[in-house]
This record gives C-alpha cells, structure tokens and sequence, in this order.
C-alpha cells in the first residue's frame, strides 16, 4: 500500500511529558492521601462544630437565666442578672457566626475529600460512583453514540469535572468539534499549565457545586440580565415608589413616637399594599429569574476572582483572565454586588417581615429598581463571565485527565494532507490493567484500512479508540497513546446502527442512511479539515453477494475524496476488486482456541497485526456454550446443575469495552 514518501515531524516535548517523569508519587496515590486528608479536616470541623453547639446551648441559657433574674429575680441578683445576659447574649452572638465559619469549613472539606474520592473512582473507570453526564441535547449525534461521547460510562462522565452547565456545555462542545491547530496547541499549553494546580481545581469544583446547589436557572439569569429593565416601561412607578414610602414611614414613625397622632400613614399603607397587589407578580417574576439563591451569586463571583488571582501565564488563560476585567468592571466584584442584592430580595420568603415592611416603604419597587440598574449597567456583560467560567472549567476538567494519566502525550496536530499516525494507541475509557495499546497508521486520502478478525477479537474497540482519541486530541486534551500525529479531522461513523420503529426504517435502512451520511460528509469536507470514517461490519444485514458488489462502490465514493478511514469486516471477499485491494492497508485481531479437559477455552491478546485474519471463531463459540454441533446425535445432555451442559466460557481478563 502506498505511504507518504516524508515521516511525520515527531510531537515537540510537552511541559505535560516533563511534569511526568518529574512525579514522585503515581496520581493515584495522591488522590487518596489527599482525600485523606480532607476527611480528616471534615471530622476535625465537624467536632468543633459539636462543641460550638454545646456551647451555643450553655450561653442560651445563661442569656435567659440572666434576664429571668434582672427583671423578676432579688433585688441583690439584678445587677448580677444584667451582667449574665449581656455576657451571654454576647458569647451567644459571637457562637452564631463562628458556627457559620465551621459550617463553611467542613463542607469545604467535605467536598474536597469528595472530589478525590471521584478522582480516584476515574482512574478505577468506576463509572457508578462518577455524576452522570445526561446528552445536552435531546438528540444525540450518530458519532456521539457510536463512540460512547455522552450518557453512562462515556467519555464525558470519564473527563467532566465541570459544575455548571455552561462549562458541561463547552466541554461538550470542545469534543464534538474540532478546533483550528493554533487553537488547540493554545488549549494544550493551558492544560498542562493547569494540570499540577490540583488545590486550584478543586476549589473552583468547590465554589462550582455551591453555585449550582438548589434551582438555579443559570440560563433563566442570563436571559433577564440580557433583556429590557421591567421598570423602564413604567417609570411612573419608580418616580412614586419613593416619595410615598418615604411619606408612609415618616408619618407612621411620628405616630409611633407621640408627635402627631393623625394616623394618615394607614391610607399610604393601603395604597402601597395595593400597588404590590397590582404588580406583585410581574416584580417577583424578575426577582425569580435573577435568584434562586444569594450563593450562586456569591459563589461564581469567588470562582473567577480565584482564576483573575491565580497567576497563570499561557496565553489561553491570560485571556479568560482578561475577560474577567472588561469595561473596567470586575465580574468578581460586579457578581458580588448583584448577590448582596438578590439577598435583600428574599425578604419576601418571610411573610410577617415583608408584609409591614413593604406596606410602608414599597421595598420591593426599590430592589427591582436597584437590580435593574445593575441589568443595565453591566448585565449585557454576564454571559460572557459565565462563559469565561464555562471555559476554565472545560480547561481544568482537560487537565485533570492530563494530570491522572502522566504517560499520556499531547497530540501533534498539522496542517497537511489528512493522516493519522499512533504509537500505543489505547482505549481511554479502560483501565491500565484491562487495557491493550497498539500501534496504527491511517491514510493518506485514496487508502483505507481493512480490519478483519473473529468475534469479541477487539475491532469495535480499536475503531472506538481512534475516534475518542481523535476527539480529545482537536479538543487540546492528551491522548491515550504513547504517540500521536495527526491532522485536522472530522469523524464520521457507521458502527451502532439501529432500526427504528417511529421512523419506519428497518436496521438495513438505518445503515444505508447513516452510510450515505459518511459519504455526503467526505464529499463536502472543506480543503483545510479531513473526514476520518469509522465503519463497522458494513451492509453486514444484506446477504453476501450483494455486500460484496456494494462494498466496493462505496469505498470507491470515499476514496476520491480527502476521507481516510478504517472498515472492520468479515468477509474478505469485500475487498477482491483490484483497484480496491491495491489501496487497502490489511490489519487484523486474531484469538487462540484450545480444548482442556473437554472444554473449549477461547482468548485473545487484542493485539493488532499486519494481514488478513485467519478463520472466524463463530462454531468454536457455539461449541464453548455447549450448542451441540454434531448433527447425527439426538440424544439429550444429561441433566445437572448446569442447565443444557453449558460449560462456562473461559476468556482472558483483559477485555475491551464495547
């Protein structure tokens, strides 16, 4: 088969590669001291919280023993009963807030122990103990399917460490399109600049969960930050809000103190009460899109003023931290500001406060009218820092998957003819002890690469290697290989194809749907970006003699244009047509069948090799689950504790996913 006359310039040496060979400890062992750590720290909290509590109790109770005493007690224990109130009321006071300050701590710890503990379940591909990682889309796409892209045990809920929607939405979207290669060369240096940074990522995992705890409708803020002041309509409202709140509590505050005894503060009253009847769920309309809770707020404040103060210098991170301030704002501060805001609004949540309060002042009128001008002073500016948010935390999800797995490289990413070339290739969704690498080379355009081998040998599992690789790669992460080099590609696959009922198309009409959408992909694929087709088991619903006259028509659509790709395959009779058999690279998987003791025992070593694939192992996998293949016996197994005289089926334990 005809190869490239130049080698591929090898992959320049990463601060990734250098960082290490530098560790002293494997990542796995740092995770579990540091989760130890933090839950050390957690129980240490939650003991102070204890004695707070008791603590709390005691000067309670001296607080109200003292005032029992200063007010109903001996004339001699007055004085005494002053001084233990103040003294416990004050102790009291001073109890309150350092109980919050525990409170925080312990959660903090908590959640960093808890982050460990999922690092830790991420390199055992513990995939029950991960979050799921839901489609953001009702709709799935085909590759995002084929490859295990999102949902259960996907490549999402491998690498998302993201807590908001905005950043799950940009990781997403990093890996299901390609980036330029300066874009992703700009995106490795971030994350190797951010992959040591373990106490910067979990604290900003921290802050995340705490701004995404509870009902916050992060999309529901932006569409009100964005929109048009309610108020604006209406500026008859804003005009009289003061004046007749400032008149109502003046004049109930002169009655209160005896200096003017006509109670007209009982009309403005009823005036305001009827205003908040009238526009009471139009102004807490707006005050539900803009809260759900203070922290929120708080929270993503604290997280980009972490990332403006963290000192990183690659030129992806200097420019989400120059995001940050923009206008000469501070989103930190902005953000801040708005949260001390949205706390004064959930007086409401508190009837028999709200309800006098805003009888006299209107004070709903005037924190709608505060918010407002915080919506038109900078609220066009809030999608852009949450999206800033959304891109740090993409970058330090990408770079805790860098971090946990030291031997995996960052990619070389040209601009040239579409190739890929891998050393080491491997499944990153398995583990390093069930997982088996190898070495592939697809293209140029008009090659392709033939995989053959018998059931179970590890095809669908190599064509789901290259394709998740080849996503993390454009999307600037590391690779599962010890070597990459590829150019800008788009995949394009046909390997879990089913049919469908509502749409009326049976399986064999699925597959030639999706296969048309392959080819119409290549055909359209711009001049600077590739299309990488993934094919598994092609027309394998049709009998032979038609998939052995289809075949090769459309491979010889695809190989006209700048697609490379690899098709698996059982029959090798697909590829006889000459012009077709001199451009097909021919690799395959193979097994080892043996009888011991009457049983057929069938492994595989998922190592990839040079040529077709000797004979399929479909009757010794009969003969393995006891199916009897002579056809003059008709006489029954014998019965015994295992039903049908099934032996078990004995295979290696390194088996790929899928």
């Amino acid at each position: 088969m005809h190869r490239p006359n130049t080698e591929p310039t090898a992959a320049p040496a990463t601060a990734h590669a250098e960082a290490a060979s530098a560790h002293a400890k494997l990542p796995g062992t740092i995770y579990a001291e540091r989760r130890d750590r933090f839950s050390q720290l957690s129980k240490a909290a939650t003991a102070r919280e204890n004695r707070i509590a008791h603590g709390r109790l005691i000067t309670f109770a001296v607080a109200v023993l003292g005032l029992l005493a200063a007010y109903g007690g001996a004339p001699e224990l007055r004085g005494l009963g002053r001084i233990a109130f103040a003294m416990g009321a004050l102790g009291y006071a001073a109890l309150v807030v350092r109980h919050r300050r525990v409170l925080g701590e312990r959660e903090r710890w908590e959640a960093l122990a808890h982050y460990n503990a999922l690092a830790l379940a991420r390199l055992a591909r513990d995939f029950a103990a991960l979050p799921p990682f839901a489609p953001l889309s009702p709709k799935a796409s085909s590759v995002s399917i084929d490859l295990d892209l999102t949902g259960p045990a996907s490549l999402l809920q491998l690498v998302s460490t993201a807590q908001t929607l905005f950043g799950q939405r940009v990781l997403a979207d990093w890996l299901a399109t390609p980036a330029l290669p300066e874009v992703i060369r700009e995106r490795q240096g971030a994350v190797a600049e951010l992959a040591p940074e373990l106490d910067l990522r979990d604290q900003v995992g921290f802050l995340g969960m705490k701004s995404t705890r509870g009902a916050w409708d992060a999309e529901g803020f932006v569409r009100w930050a964005e929109g048009a002041p309610w108020l604006n309509e209406r500026p008859w409202l804003r005009r009289v809000a003061p004046v007749l709140g400032a008149i109502t509590t003046a004049l109930a505050l002169l009655d209160l103190l005896g200096w003017y005894h006509q109670r007209f503060w009982l009309a403005g009253a009823a005036a305001n009460l009827l205003l908040t009847w009238a526009h009471a769920k139009a102004i807490h309309g707006s005050f539900s899109q803009v809260e759900s809770r203070q922290e929120a707020m708080v929270a993503c404040a604290r997280t980009l003023s972490l990332i403006e103060a963290s000192g990183l210098k690659s030129p992806t991170l200097l420019a989400l931290r120059a995001r940050i301030r923009t206008g000469g704002l501070r989103a930190d501060r902005e953000l801040t500001m708005l949260g001390r805001l949205i706390g004064w609004t959930e007086l409401r949540r508190t009837p028999l406060l709200y309800l006098p309060i805003q009888a006299l002042t209107l004070w709903d009128v005037h924190f709608l009218a505060a918010l407002e001008r915080w919506q038109a002073r900078v609220g066009g500016r809030a999608r852009g820092w949450l999206e800033t948010l959304g891109e740090f935390e993409a970058l330090s999800s990408l770079a805790a998957l860098a971090h946990a797995h030291p031997t995996w490289v960052f990619p070389s990413v040209t601009d040239s003819k579409p190739w890929l070339q891998a050393e080491g290739l491997g499944h990153p969704l398995l583990a390093e002890g069930r997982r088996v690498d190898n070495d592939l080379a697809i293209g140029p355009p008009g090659t392709f690469v033939l995989l053959t081998g018998s059931n179970m040998s590890g095809k669908s599992t190599l064509l789901r290697a290259v394709g998740l690789n080849v996503l993390l790669a454009q999307a600037g992460s590391v690779v599962c290989a010890r070597g990459l080099r590829l150019t800008p590609l788009r995949v394009a696959s046909s390997l879990r194809v089913q049919d469908s009922l509502e749409a009326g198309l049976s399986r064999f009409m699925a597959e030639l749907s999706r296969l048309r959408e392959v080819v119409v992909a290549a055909q359209r694929a711009p001049p600077s970006q590739g299309i990488l087709y993934l094919l598994d088991e092609v027309l394998s619903g049709t009998n032979a003699p038609e998939r052995r006259a289809a075949v090769p028509i459309l491979l010889r659509r695809l190989l006209r244009t700048r697609a490379i790709g690899i098709l698996t395959t059982h029959d090798p009779e697909i590829i006889a047509a000459p012009d077709v058999s001199a451009v097909c690279d021919q690799q395959h998987f193979t097994d080892t069948v043996r009888r011991t003791d009457g049983q057929v025992v069938i492994s595989f070593d998922y190592r990839l090799r040079p040529g077709m694939a000797p004979a399929g192992n479909a009757l010794a996998f009969l003969e393995a689950l006891g199916l009897d293949l002579d056809e003059e016996e008709d006489e029954p197994e014998p019965e015994d504790d295992n039903p049908g005289g099934q032996p078990p089926l004995r295979r290696t334990t390194q088996k790929p996913a899928g």
